[in-house]
C-alpha cells in the first residue's frame, strides 16, 4: 500500500488510531493478522502518516536540492523524489508499528518526532536487504584516485548510495538526468552539465572503484545485482551489469534468465536480447562457438 492508493478511510477510523495509542495498544493491533479491521486501520494510518512525513521530511529535503516544483505538493514530486517518499512513508508506517507500544497521548505529534529515526532506520534495512553499506562512505583511497575532485567524489558517493536502493531510474541503470543537475550545482558548469558528460563522469568514478576489485563486488556490483531490473524501454535498454567470474554459475543463470525474460515479455527479440546480455555478462571474452551454445540453451530456457 502506499500513499497515493490507501482507500478513502472514515473520521472514525482516524479516532481508533488515537483511542488505541492513548491506551498504548496501537502497535499491537497494527500488527496483528490481517483482517478487515486491521486493513481499515492501516489505511487510515497511511492517510495520516503522508502529510506529516511531506511537511516534515519531504518539503526541506526538496527545498534543499532545489527543486521547488517538488516542494510544493506531494503529486508534483518527480519520479525520482516521489520514490523516496513513498520509502519514508512506509518506513515511518512501519516505525509506528514497531514502537506504538506504551500510551501516546498526541499521535499525530508523536509521529512527527519519531519521523526522521523511523526513515533512518528504514533506509538502513534496505540498504541491508540489497548487502550494501548501510553507512556509506568515500574511502581515502577512492578519493585519491579522484583527484579528491569535489564532484567526482561526491559523485562516488552518489553511486555508493544508488545501488542500496531497491527501485531503478525508470528504464535506466543510474539516475543520469537528476545527477547532471547536480553536477550544474557543484562544479557551476551549467552549459558543460550535459547528461553525455555525468555519463562519462560515471564511468571514470567506477573505472576507479574498480581498481579493488574485492571492495567493488562487495560494495558495487553485489548489491547492484539485486535491484530491480530497470524496464527496458527499447532494444537499446542496458541491463544490470553482472560479473559471471566473480559469481556462483547457478547465480549468474538465474539472474541472466530473469533480465532476459523481463525484455523479451516487454517485446524485445529474444536471441538479440540473449546475445547482448550474455556478451555482457561474459565481457566478451567468449569464442563464436561457446557464444552460440551459451544462447542456444538461453533461448530454449526462456522460450
Amino acid at each position: 500500500m502506499s500513499a497515493a492508493h490507501t482507500p478513502v478511510v472514515q473520521r472514525g477510523d482516524f479516532d481508533e488510531l488515537r483511542e488505541l495509542a492513548r491506551g498504548g495498544r496501537l502497535g499491537a493491533q497494527l500488527s496483528s493478522p490481517a483482517n478487515a479491521r486491521r486493513a481499515r486501520l492501516d489505511g487510515a494510518l497511511y492517510s495520516l502518516v503522508w502529510p506529516i512525513v511531506f511537511d516534515r521530511l519531504t518539503r526541506p529535503l526538496e527545498l534543499r536540492r532545489g527543486h521547488q516544483r517538488c516542494a510544493t505538493r506531494m503529486t508534483l514530486l518527480s519520479p525520482d523524489c516521489v520514490d523516496g517518499f513513498h520509502d519514508d512513508v512506509e518506513a515511518v508506517v512501519d516505525g509506528v508499528r514497531r514502537r506504538a507500544t506504551a500510551p501516546i497521548v498526541d499521535l499525530e505529534a508523536w509521529i512527527a518526532r519519531m519521523a526522521r529515526s523511523a526513515t533512518i532506520d528504514g533506509y538502513r534495512r534496505r540498504r541491508g536487504l540489497l548487502g550494501a553499506p548501510q553507512r556509506p562512505r568515500v574511502p581515502r583511497w577512492l578519493a585519491d584516485r579522484l583527484d579528491a575532485d569535489p564532484w567526482l567524489v561526491a559523485l562516488a558517493l552518489h553511486v555508493m548510495e544508488w545501488v542500496g536502493v531497491p527501485n531503478t531510474a525508470g528504464h535506466k541503470l543510474w539516475p543520469i538526468d537528476s545527477w547532471t543537475e547536480r553536477r550544474a550545482s557543484v562544479t557551476g558548469d551549467w552549459p558543460g552539465s550535459t547528461t553525455e558528460a555525468t555519463g562519462r563522469d560515471v564511468e571514470r568514478v567506477l573505472a576507479a572503484m574498480r581498481s579493488r576489485p574485492h571492495w567493488f563486488d562487495a560494495n558495487i556490483e553485489r548489491p547492484l545485482g539485486r535491484k530491480e531490473t530497470p524496464t527496458p524501454m527499447h532494444p537499446a535498454a542496458t541491463p544490470l551489469t553482472l560479473a559471471a567470474e566473480r559469481d556462483t554459475g547457478e547465480d549468474v543463470a538465474e539472474r541472466m534468465v530473469r533480465i532476459i525474460s523481463r525484455r523479451v515479455e516487454a517485446g524485445e527479440d529474444v536471441r538479440e536480447v540473449t546475445i547482448e546480455v550474455v556478451r555482457q555478462v561474459f565481457h566478451d571474452r567468449l569464442t563464436a562457438v561457446r557464444l552460440a551454445g551459451i544462447v542456444d540453451a538461453v533461448v530454449e530456457i526462456v522460450g
